[in-house]
């Protein structure tokens, strides 16, 4: 009689992400923003409900509390936040909606310390907001911060992983050589005006790639990071020869992309 093996179960994305973490939990890291509020009905779906915390809660920005970052536990040793866990990735596995954090601090501990850098000063004294918590904007911030200003904000963190705009898996671990003092509320992290004006930069870019793409939608065939980058170079370039007509700016943008090319 001849024997069969039974072939191996298939890795599915919640596996391949739970398989490199020995802790019980993960957490993911949340902006509502970037997918219109629909984590929130997927949180709201869920029973036992997940541990869920506002960034926002406790700082200046709490006013803000429908467009917070959530800071959401799930804890692999119950089935229910497994199934959902599983479930959700594969539905998104190829989408810029959600960072998983890994991480053996307490919920309350990380929240707290991601809180630390939701704002950061820039160099003309005002503040903004620093836009980790987005996963379409993380590779740019953790490109735009020195590396002591990364290993502040990668503190707690063992790992950051995400799915960018192309669809690709990033992670990120913060260098550990570097240690500055964490900011606080009173002392927020510094950036200088090169610092700004990539951070201004690329901004403009997330703005302007939707308006992009309904006026040329063949672009949707390009790499979608590289083109953020092309059109953060040219939004430094448009302000340096002074266009700044919203108008003027887009159609100068238009002249000066390059042909366009198909992801390979």
């Amino acid at each position: 009689m001849s024997s069969s093996q039974t072939p191996a179960p298939q890795a599915t994305p919640f596996r391949a992400i739970t398989q490199q973490h020995a802790a019980p939990f993960l957490d993911l890291l949340l902006d509502p923003v970037a997918d219109s509020g629909n984590w929130q009905q997927r949180i709201a779906m869920i029973q036992p409900p997940l541990e869920c915390l506002r960034l926002f809660d406790d700082t200046s920005l709490s006013d803000l509390g429908q467009d917070s970052p959530l800071l959401a536990r799930v804890w692999l040793n119950q089935s229910e936040h497994c199934d959902w866990l599983e479930s959700t990735l594969n539905l998104l596995w190829q989408q810029p909606q959600w960072i998983v954090l890994f991480s053996s601090s307490s919920q309350p501990a990380l929240a707290a310390h991601l809180r630390r850098f939701l704002t950061v000063k820039l160099d003309d004294g005002g503040l903004t907001l620093l836009r980790y918590y987005d996963p379409r904007l993380l590779r740019i911030v953790v490109n735009t911060l020195t590396p002591a200003q990364g290993a502040a904000l990668g503190q707690r963190i063992d790992l950051w992983l995400w799915r960018n705009r192309d669809g690709e898996l990033e992670r990120w671990t913060a260098p550990q050589e570097h240690t500055i003092p964490l900011p606080s509320s009173r002392q927020p992290l510094p950036l200088d005006s090169a610092q700004r004006m990539q951070l201004e930069s690329y901004v403009e870019a997330h703005a302007s790639l939707g308006q992009l793409l309904s006026l040329e939608p063949e672009r949707a065939k390009q790499s979608q990071e590289r083109l953020l980058d092309e059109l953060a170079r040219l939004n430094r370039q448009a302000d340096v020869e002074s266009h700044w007509s919203n108008v003027e700016r887009v159609d100068w943008i238009r002249r000066h992309l390059p042909e366009i090319t198909a992801t390979t």
